[in-house]
């Protein structure tokens, strides 16, 4: 039977509870391996009234018990080791995917763990030079160019040669993954109506078209640039729309598809998926928190297996 490792993330969130939750309206022939403190699974498991048996995988002293909804360097560096082991277990081809429970960045850093998100943990994990964010509902993809950084720095980040590295990357994952023979890619602009040829910027002549253009060359469905605000309503003409920056792409896809919607992560040697919302500090402990995008996440994984 086929293994898929779930991470516990930020343990004074709603993780593993959303995990529980999950798998109890699943119908599924998958064993799951729970990767975080045994103290955390069990708690959640007694409180949910889970009956199904699970495996858990800790590799480590720290056994803390949830202070819910606190920032802690404690809860970080939980949720880092689990990333860690999940990630080992994946390598090793002892799991064929994992999903990541959300994790709080703030926690992350203050355990020492230098990262903005899961995305470029796992490349430096991986130790490959790129991974690709999209987010996945359905017919609905959208890819970014730019992940975690201030709006500041996007334009420099939007360049010709990481816009080519971030779409082959991604035309990968459509062929290899989601079985797309021939993906067609939406490329949206970075300014106002993709810059009015060059009147509201010149990122688009200078560097987006240029890399569309390269892309074509070499044989790709490439089309763009299209302005933001609009090509969203056509997603359903293209396998995946290519956003310049992250709430260029999130807010549309969230929009339209809340709770619905699957991080995935394009360019890692195995399969990782994620829920589409936050640790929700504010829900820990009250049993209240909603499981669909975990749900969505984890059959997301199955199919792709």
């Amino acid at each position: 039977m086929k293994k898929i490792a779930i991470t516990c993330g930020d343990v004074n969130g709603i993780g593993a509870e959303i995990v529980f939750k999950a798998l109890q309206n699943l119908k599924h022939n998958f064993q799951f391996v729970l990767v975080g403190p045994p103290k955390v699974w069990n708690f959640y498991s007694e409180k949910l009234n889970f009956t199904q048996g699970f495996e858990i995988f800790w590799e480590s002293e720290n056994n803390y018990f949830p202070e819910f909804g606190k920032v802690s360097a404690k809860s970080g560096e939980i949720s880092g080791k689990a990333i860690e082991l999940a990630t080992k277990l994946a390598l090793s081809k002892q799991v064929s995917a994992i999903v990541t429970a959300p994790i709080n960045k703030e926690a992350l850093n203050l355990a020492g763990y230098k990262f903005k998100g899961h995305t470029d943990f796992l490349e430096k994990l991986c130790n490959i030079p790129k991974a690709v964010m999209f987010f996945c509902a359905k017919d609905f993809r959208v890819a970014l160019q730019t992940i975690h950084v201030p709006i500041a720095k996007v334009p420099e980040l939007v360049t010709q040669k990481s816009i080519v590295e971030t779409v082959k990357i991604c035309v990968v994952s459509l062929k290899n993954n989601f079985r797309i023979s021939n993906p067609k890619i939406a490329v949206c602009g970075l300014n106002p109506h993709a810059g009015e040829n060059g009147l509201l910027g010149n990122e688009e002549l200078t560097e987006i078209i240029p890399a569309i253009e390269k892309l074509q060359k070499e044989g790709f469905e490439v089309h763009g640039t299209f302005p933001a605000d609009t090509i969203f309503t056509s997603y359903k003409k293209f396998d995946l729309i290519l956003a310049m920056f992250h709430d260029q792409g999130l807010i549309p896809i969230k929009t339209k598809m809340f709770g619905k919607v699957v991080n995935f992560t394009a360019g890692l040697p195995f399969i990782r998926t994620s829920p589409d919302h936050g640790t929700a500090f504010d829900l820990a402990g009250k049993f209240v928190a909603n499981s669909k995008s975990m749900e969505e996440s984890i059959k997301l994984a199955v199919s792709l297996i």
